[in-house]
């Protein structure tokens, strides 16, 4: 008897526990995402402890998540090319345009086959890499290197991804049809991939596009619209 009931007042402890923390926890949400400021508490690192948080943290995550897709979708509606900037290739190969907020992470010059390669990404890209798979968060990063010659995979309707192809589709750049495409890889858990090779010069262009468009949903619009304002 007394057992049972030294097992109700722990449950009952632990179920109070795990309101308390429910409570900090959507506060916290509401009041400019502190969670980690509270993680360090007593409170907190007791109640993972004996497995009263488990809970409180599933729905945690579950509040971040639609934060962010809330955010995403107001990136896009409000952000994406209303207002945007000219981005000049360094040595003047290309120029692009590209949204407002978006910036350029790294800009390589030769190496190899190599011509040029520039990142840039949105301002909230986000990735994770585990044991070797690749999970794209947030957010969107584009990708544009220049390789010597004209690529043989660059001049086929699949671009050369054969079995990793979702789909395709093509615009008008330049007065050239191009074939753009969104892929899939084997360790990417989480996210998409879509690409475009363009031949000018006798180099290729090929440019990539990486987002998770369950978040950031204009992925593939973003994408086109950079192709579009190509100039060389």
């Amino acid at each position: 008897m007394l057992k049972k009931c030294a097992l109700f007042i722990r449950g009952c402890i632990r179920m109070r526990t795990m309101i308390i923390i429910l409570i900090l926890l959507v506060t916290v949400y509401v009041f400019k995402n502190k969670f980690e400021e509270i993680s360090s508490w007593p409170v907190v690192q007791n109640s993972r402890e004996n497995g009263a948080l488990f809970y409180a943290e599933g729905i945690w995550k579950r509040l971040k998540n639609f934060q962010r897709m809330n955010e995403g979708r107001a990136q896009r509606s409000n952000e994406l090319f209303e207002n945007k900037k000219i981005f000049q290739e360094k040595s003047g190969l290309f120029s692009i345009e590209i949204p407002e907020k978006w910036n350029v992470i790294s800009e390589e010059g030769a190496s190899g086959n190599q011509i040029a390669k520039i990142v840039i990404e949105s301002q909230f890209f986000s990735e994770r890499r585990e044991e070797g798979n690749i999970f794209y968060d947030d957010g969107a990063q584009l990708t544009v290197q220049v390789i010597r010659g004209e690529q043989a995979k660059a001049k086929l309707p699949d671009g050369g991804h054969g079995k990793n192809l979702i789909k395709s589709g093509s615009i008008n750049i330049l007065n050239q049809t191009v074939n753009c495409h969104t892929i899939q890889q084997e360790n990417v858990q989480k996210g998409e991939i879509l690409d475009a090779h363009i031949i000018q010069g006798g180099n290729t262009y090929e440019f990539r596009l990486v987002d998770n468009p369950k978040i950031f949903v204009g992925g593939e619009y973003s994408f086109q619209e950079i192709l579009r304002s190509l100039k060389f």
